[in-house]
């Protein structure tokens, strides 16, 4: 078992990690493809939502009152679709610094203990210590943040369980999460869009594993 760190350490100094630049090097950010499917997840959840305001906005007119919690709740739920969806698309510069992989799983591990309550996820670590992974720090911890919040919409009870490890060919760090179902909100679906797509401007692969390999996600970082 892992312990628990959220925030990712101070980059490792002079440890040779092909691929890290320094924050000179960086530039104005990369630009993602925006996928269609996305876009019209988008489309669909903000039409359903406005809809439900005008409905509950001429609810309050009649002066019922019991309406306005899900008048706020409403509110916050297109501030936050508009947040996700700001980040989705906009371009992101990266800073890349060589991490130690036993710190980028104990900050997996933090997140998820922060979102879902500490020990609600079994996660094993089996990992050569010395091992080195090239990433933006503040990015990467942003991933951990959504798929956190991923892992507390669709857990209940109980725990979950996970494996962080090198891959079989020694190419890949990797942090598996198995038990969970796709994602099926439009919040949900954006949260993990832009979890892929931070993964994906580092060289690294976010996927949900398919019915014959288990239930659950796997992320991928180069070594």
């Amino acid at each position: 078992m892992i312990g628990n760190q959220r925030e990712l350490p101070k980059p490792v100094s002079g440890s040779g990690v092909p691929g890290a630049v320094s924050a000179g090097d960086q530039g104005d950010g990369e630009l993602v493809v925006v996928r269609q499917a996305v876009l019209a997840t988008v489309d669909h959840a903000f039409g359903n939502i406005f809809q439900r305001l005008y409905h509950l906005l001429r609810t309050l007119r009649s002066g019922a009152n019991h309406v306005v919690p899900a008048l706020e709740e409403s509110v916050r739920e297109v501030q936050s679709l508009l947040e996700l969806f700001v980040d989705y698309v906009a371009p992101t510069p990266l800073e890349m610094r060589p991490l130690r992989t036993t710190d980028v799983a104990s900050s997996f591990r933090r997140h998820a203990d922060d979102e879902l309550g500490t020990e609600r996820i079994q996660l094993v670590l089996k990992d050569d210590p010395t091992a080195m992974v090239a990433v933006d720090p503040s990015r990467l911890a942003r991933v951990f943040h959504l798929l956190a919040q991923l892992l507390a919409e669709r857990v209940s009870a109980g725990s979950l369980s996970g494996v962080c490890a090198p891959s079989a060919a020694g190419t890949h760090f990797e942090i598996r999460i198995d038990g969970l179902a796709p994602v099926n909100s439009p919040e949900a679906e954006l949260r993990w869009a832009l979890a892929e797509k931070l993964v994906d401007l580092q060289g690294g692969e976010l996927r949900w594993l398919a019915a014959g390999q288990g239930a659950g996600w796997i992320l991928r970082l180069p070594l």
